[in-house]
């Protein structure tokens, strides 16, 4: 299943005629209340070209942009758009309650021809009962050069944290495009949990006999 959800996912508004490809990396954030059901929709640009409005979506995969998820959509368009600038992003509000709102952390549309990525920080809310009361932004792409907030880079840190590097916790939250698979990671927990056992009980046993 998770070698599964690391290939992209073809969206389903691309032509069969469309021949030049976009990866668009998509992150929302990882509350429990930032996933949506909301259909999410964008126009791109560039400095040559702007994109029609499409649709993040699979028509054979639903449940995009669940809390913490990366979801990850091949884009087919007719010609290069050139170096991007700006991304306008929305959603029509038709998730349910909770699952109405969204929260977007980041973007990053890859050109798979020349290998550029570009960075798009959102960081804040699409909702129309929260932050803005709009469900819809324009981003502009970060210069490479250029820092994030300090407040995006902690929240994102410890997220990463817990969702990659925690021995037990990134069992369940493993990223997924990570190297280190579940099985692998299982084997480090239980690895860590039988000698902190050994060790305690070496340590009793050096107790006992000292009390003795």
């Amino acid at each position: 299943q998770d070698i599964e959800n690391q290939k992209p996912h073809w969206m389903k508004d691309n032509l069969v005629e469309d021949h030049y490809f976009y990866e668009v990396i998509v992150q929302t954030g990882p509350m429990l209340s930032h996933g949506t059901e909301s259909k999410v929709q964008f126009i791109l640009t560039g400095e040559e070209n702007a994109t029609q409005i499409r649709t993040l979506s699979d028509p054979e995969k639903p449940g995009f942009f669940k809390k913490g998820c990366m979801d990850t959509f091949l884009m087919s368009v007719d010609k290069p758009l050139g170096h991007l600038q700006y991304i306008k992003v929305w959603h029509d509000n038709s998730g349910i309650r909770e699952m109405q709102p969204w929260y977007l952390s980041y973007m990053i549309i890859h050109d798979i021809q020349t290998g550029e990525k570009f960075r798009f920080l959102a960081d804040r809310w699409l909702a129309i009962d929260r932050d803005d009361f709009d469900s819809e932004i324009q981003v502009a792409v970060s210069m490479p050069e250029a820092p994030a907030e300090t407040g995006f880079l902690i929240r994102q840190g410890i997220f990463n944290k817990l969702k990659d590097d925690h021995v037990f916790w990134s069992v369940f939250s493993r990223p997924t495009r990570s190297r280190f698979t579940r099985t692998q990671r299982t084997c480090v927990s239980m690895a860590t949990l039988y000698l902190a056992m050994f060790t305690n009980a070496m340590y009793y046993q050096q107790v006992t006999a000292y009390i003795a």
